[in-house]
């Protein structure tokens, strides 16, 4: 495995957040020593459990995953993995499911678990440096290590431009809103009615990040992210109508980024062959997978000029 390029480093990165998941499991069945399931995915790679980061309920939904010996070139020293929603465990379920509302309504920042999150995030890269720290998460996860990834990107020091080289890989992110151009048109020009017209600075602040995006067009929770990239051209864009009816910042929408799409063509069209690929379309398996159609863009905004692309080898 050469983890100089993209498609092996998503392979290793998607194992851990599978790793993570597992965790949870091994946690909801009393799984220990021998019984776990979950130390393959991180062993495989020459790495082991630092510690599991618990919410407040008890629920295991992250994790930090450190080296066991001298890192090598183009690999971490440390890796934080963020799963998605828990769907094994009724309580937990509900409690994800709570969580999931925080990121439509714009409050995940508010929750436990995103301070606890940053906090891990924050020693992983205090101790090691922000050079040798991945950060990893799948849907409801991938949210979250988005939200941190931006938060420190800002803390970096809100030079616009300057590299912030925290490797994220978000797997199947959720993009809450449209991305109908009227429907941001006029939501624009609502924000500007309300007064909310001067946030493009503070929403470049974190553009000297480029986090991976790796999306699946067939995957209608976090499809949009082509269409919001490829209008990323448009002033507009960055607003949504609850961002400015709340007078909140959208927590999935971000400046810059490297947008990996899922291309694999869909299986023959037969109804259960659909079913399933919808499914896949936004499951974590897919992207270990080293038999699938990448393409990827880096998408790098500016206030003047607004945005550039530029096609990324994969």
């Amino acid at each position: 495995m050469d983890l100089s390029n993209i498609r092996d480093q998503k392979s290793v990165a998607a194992s851990f957040v599978r790793g993570t998941y597992v965790l949870e499991l091994d946690h909801l069945n009393n799984r220990q020593g021998e019984a776990a399931l979950a130390h393959p995915w991180s062993e495989s790679f020459g790495f082991e459990l630092s510690k599991p980061l618990v919410d407040d309920h008890g629920d295991i939904f992250g994790a930090v995953y450190r080296r066991k010996q001298h890192r090598h070139r183009h690999q971490p020293s440390c890796v934080v993995a963020f799963r998605g929603t828990n769907t094994k465990d009724i309580p937990g379920f509900v409690t994800d499911s709570i969580l999931n509302f925080r990121i439509w309504s714009y409050t995940l920042e508010e929750t436990g678990r995103f301070q606890k999150a940053l906090e891990a995030v924050l020693d992983a890269v205090n101790d090691l440096g922000v050079d040798n720290v991945w950060i990893a998460g799948h849907s409801q996860g991938a949210a979250t290590a988005l939200l941190v990834g931006k938060s420190m990107a800002r803390m970096h020091g809100r030079g616009v431009g300057v590299p912030y080289p925290l490797k994220a890989f978000l797997f199947n992110p959720p993009f809450i809103g449209s991305t109908n151009r009227v429907w941001r048109l006029l939501v624009a020009m609502l924000a500007v009615g309300m007064g909310r017209d001067n946030d493009q600075s503070a929403f470049a602040a974190s553009s000297c990040w480029h986090p991976h995006l790796f999306v699946h067009p067939k995957d209608s929770l976090c499809r949009r992210y082509i269409d919001y990239f490829d209008q990323r051209r448009m002033h507009t864009a960055q607003y949504t109508a609850r961002g400015v009816l709340l007078r909140a910042e959208p927590t999935h929408l971000i400046p810059s980024a490297v947008l990996v799409v899922n291309h694999t063509p869909a299986p023959r069209p037969k109804w259960k062959h659909a079913v399933t690929y919808k499914k896949e379309a936004h499951g974590i398996y897919q992207w270990w997978s080293s038999h699938i159609q990448l393409k990827a863009h880096q998408y790098t905004f500016h206030l003047n000029p607004p945005f550039s692309t530029q096609e990324v080898a994969i």
